[in-house]
């Protein structure tokens, strides 16, 4: 089983400046089992890391799911796993500051459906006086109301300003210990706003393409839009999302990197022998060398001057 520890987890993301070249990017995915059923999102949980996960996003859409997680992260961690907890937060931003008591290890807010300044300077204050980092999660899915009819419909520059007006009040309250994600089903709305938002802010972003599909279109539409990305020293966290049993995003991961297997008729993750080579190796995005020159849309010193948090 994979045992990332917290110590090493925060050498490996929280050691200041870094270069990708030699700090991997980390692989992440969430669990889809009911909040509620410990055992089941205890098995989910380890499953993800023994397949190479190493973030796990959980939802606590209501209080009582929230409750939940406490068991959740002692039957993790009662087995001997390690692996980071984010707890997803939406709408009600109580349940971020209890989860935060909980014991979570990140909070990631969906900026389009909790707005109110008060509400965020709430959070910003717990997570600070628990050393919690936070995600602006920003999703093409569910832009504020008013930023819909500013744009009229979902695009790069609505979420971006989205991403920017969080990370305008979390450095208004000195807060910066957080990464970013925009994340769109479309692969090129998604593209051109991390590609804009990697100019603004020297956080570290997290990256996905949203609803990409199942394992073999999933995979291949999130290899084409978070490779360009990744070619271009852009990210620091990634999560492949399908519509398929969460391991398989991991197994999504190992297979973008086999190019060779998108027509392979078995399809499917490569054997254990691969597998194994690979993480050693640091997995297919393990070795991303940051570019530079006219082609670089990561800013001046790109994703190599992020702070990082999980």
């Amino acid at each position: 089983m994979l045992m990332l520890t917290m110590q090493q987890f925060d050498v490996h993301l929280i050691s200041g400046p870094k270069t990708l070249l030699l700090n991997p990017v980390v692989v992440q995915s969430m669990i889809t089992s009911d909040t509620r059923d410990t055992e089941a999102c205890v098995a989910e949980v380890l499953q993800l890391a023994e397949a190479g996960c190493q973030i796990v996003r959980i939802t606590a859409q209501t209080r009582k799911y929230a409750e939940n997680l406490e068991n959740i992260r002692d039957g993790v961690r009662a087995a001997g796993c390690e692996v980071p907890l984010v707890a997803d937060i939406h709408f009600d931003h109580n349940i971020a500051l209890r989860v935060a008591d909980l014991g979570v290890d990140c909070l990631r807010i969906n900026p389009g459906n909790i707005t109110r300044e008060d509400r965020l300077r709430e959070v910003i204050a717990k997570a600070r006086d628990l050393n919690i980092p936070i995600r602006i999660g920003v999703n093409a899915g569910s832009l504020g109301k008013d930023l819909l009819r500013k744009y009229s419909e979902p695009t790069a520059e609505a979420m971006v300003e989205s991403a920017m007006r969080n990370v305008e009040l979390l450095d208004k309250y000195d807060f910066q210990d957080f990464k970013v994600s925009v994340k769109a089903s479309d692969i090129f709305m998604a593209v051109a706003a991390y590609r804009d938002l990697a100019t603004r802010i020297e956080q570290p972003l997290h990256l996905g393409i949203t609803e990409a599909g199942g394992l073999r279109s999933g995979t291949v539409k999130s290899a084409i839009g978070l490779g360009a990305l990744l070619l271009d020293g852009i990210g620091d966290t990634v999560r492949i999302s399908l519509a398929a049993d969460p391991a398989e995003e991991d197994g999504g991961r190992d297979y973008a990197s086999h190019p060779a297997r998108a027509g392979d008729e078995a399809g499917g993750r490569p054997d254990a022998a691969d597998a194994e080579r690979e993480h050693a190796d640091g997995g297919c995005c393990g070795r991303v060398r940051k570019h530079s020159g006219a082609g670089d849309h990561g800013g001046p010193g790109g994703s190599n001057r992020r702070r990082d948090s999980r």
